[in-house]
C-alpha cells in the first residue's frame, strides 16, 4: 500500500477515535452533516459564484470513471457520461490538515485502475457514503444523495480547465475540467439547486481512437473530484 494512503488511513482513524482516548477535545463526528455552519469557501476558479440565496449543503469526494465511446467508426472518443461513488467529506473539510490530505488522496486514487471497485477502496472505507453520481437516460449529470434524501439532475452552466499541476491518472490521462452545474428544471431534483465539480484528477480520454479497444465500445478513464452542493 502506498505510504500516502497509509498516512491518510491513519489520519481518518484518529478522527474516528473517542476524544477521551486521545486526550483531545471532542472532534467533529464523521457523519452526514449539513455545511452552513462550516464557513467553507469554494476553491477559487473562473467559474461563476453560487447565487447569493444558495447555501452550501454537502461536500463530496468522488471516485469513479468518465466513460467514452471509442469504436472503429469513431475517430475521437465521445463522452457518454460518468459513474462515481460520492463520499461525505463535509466534516473532514473543516480540519486544518485537510487541504494537504485531499490533494494526496486525489492523486493517489486517480492512479487506481479502471477495474477498481467504486465501493470504499483503502481509506475511504472510513468515510460515509453520501450517494452516487451517474447520467440519466437523457444524458443529464445526476446525483442521488441517498444518505440525506437530496438529489440533483443538472445541466451545464460553465466549465474551466483544471489548474496546471492537476494529477493525471495511471494511464496518463489529465484532469477533467472544473464545472458549474445547475438543476435542469425537469422535476427530478430535491433539496438541491447547484453543484460544482472542482479539485479534479484524471478522467480525460485518449486523444484519438486509433488502436484503442474498449469494453463493448466503452473506454473508461478513472477520475476523482470534489463536488460542492448548494440548495
Amino acid at each position: 500500500m502506498p505510504s500516502s494512503v497509509s498516512a491518510i488511513i491513519t489520519f481518518l482513524i484518529l478522527l474516528l477515535q473517542p476524544a477521551a482516548a486521545l486526550g483531545l477535545p471532542n472532534p467533529p463526528i464523521l457523519g452526514h452533516r449539513q455545511c452552513p455552519t462550516f464557513n467553507l469557501t469554494l476553491p477559487a476558479s473562473s467559474l461563476p459564484s453560487p447565487s447569493f440565496n444558495l447555501t452550501l449543503k454537502h461536500i463530496a469526494f468522488a471516485f469513479g470513471v468518465q466513460n467514452y465511446t471509442c469504436t472503429s467508426l469513431s475517430p475521437v472518443p465521445v463522452a457518454i457520461g460518468a459513474l462515481a461513488t460520492l463520499y461525505d467529506i463535509a466534516a473532514l473539510s473543516q480540519q486544518p490538515v485537510w487541504p494537504a490530505v485531499a490533494s494526496s488522496l486525489g492523486c493517489t486514487y486517480a492512479l487506481l485502475p479502471p477495474s477498481a471497485s467504486l465501493d470504499a477502496p483503502f481509506a475511504l472505507a472510513y468515510v460515509p457514503v453520501l450517494g452516487h453520481h451517474f447520467f440519466s437516460a437523457q444524458g443529464s449529470p445526476s446525483f442521488d444523495l441517498f444518505a440525506t434524501g437530496d438529489r440533483l439532475q443538472t445541466r451545464r452552466v460553465a466549465g474551466t480547465p483544471a489548474p496546471g499541476g492537476a494529477c493525471a491518472n495511471a494511464e496518463g490521462r489529465g484532469a477533467v475540467d472544473w464545472l458549474a452545474l445547475e438543476d435542469n428544471g425537469l422535476g427530478w431534483s430535491k433539496g438541491l439547486k447547484m453543484v460544482y465539480r472542482v479539485a479534479t484528477a484524471g478522467g480525460k480520454p485518449v486523444g484519438n481512437c486509433v488502436g484503442v479497444v474498449g469494453d463493448a465500445g466503452v473506454v473508461r478513464s478513472v477520475y476523482v473530484a470534489q463536488y460542492w452542493f448548494y440548495g
